[in-house]
């Protein structure tokens, strides 16, 4: 309750914490560098006050836990966010939300090894910094969205050897119909594993 002015990282990784995460989680709104939660033991929902970390610019890693549930809407609110959005290995249901395309420069979305179902929201487009994509081993379900094309489309920085998508891997899933033509706007693919 009194970490409020934490500003940099929160990092409790790679322990042997178990229960939910607390909602008061959201109070740690000042956070920028990184929030740090994964390789525990941690069970229940991702609280909706996750949101609440508004400042996060770096990463928000929660993967490889025992984490349930819906990826929260309020996961939109980390538009800041422009290194990784890690939720892998974890046992998360419901859809992806299409407030992930709020997250516009992230460089890394992965949520491989749930339960998520659903398609692709075509809001995917709009990850213009995306360099690897790696939704394989859920239930995901119809096609790819055009919209695919566009991922990675935005400007490098300048200290990023990498600008473009050049990861995408869906394998795994339950996905039908013919592959978006736009996919081959991606001219810098290394891996696509379908």
């Amino acid at each position: 309750g009194r970490l409020s002015a934490l500003e940099t990282y929160f990092d409790l990784d790679s322990n042997s914490l178990t229960g939910a995460i607390p909602t008061q989680i959201g109070r740690l709104s000042a956070v920028e560098g990184g929030f740090y939660l994964y390789s525990n033991s941690l069970t229940g929902a991702i609280p909706t006050q996750i949101g609440r970390l508004s400042a996060l610019e770096g990463y928000f890693d929660l993967y490889s836990n025992r984490l349930t549930g819906a990826i929260p809407t309020q996961i939109g609110q980390l538009s800041r966010l422009h290194t990784t959005f890690l939720l892998h290995s974890n046992d998360l249901s419901g859809t992806l939300p299409s407030q992930l395309g709020r997250l516009s420069t992230v460089r890394q979305l992965f949520a491989f090894d749930n339960s998520i179902a659903g398609t692709v929201p075509s809001e995917i487009g709009t990850l213009a910094h995306l360099t690897q994509l790696f939704l394989q081993s859920n239930r995901l379900q119809g096609s790819l969205p055009s919209q695919i094309g566009a991922v990675g489309g935005g400007v490098g920085d300048g200290d990023d050897a990498y600008a473009g998508l050049y990861d995408i891997v869906i394998s795994d899933n339950r996905l039908t119909s013919e592959l978006p033509r736009s996919l081959c706007n991606q001219t810098v693919l290394r891996h696509f594993s379908a």
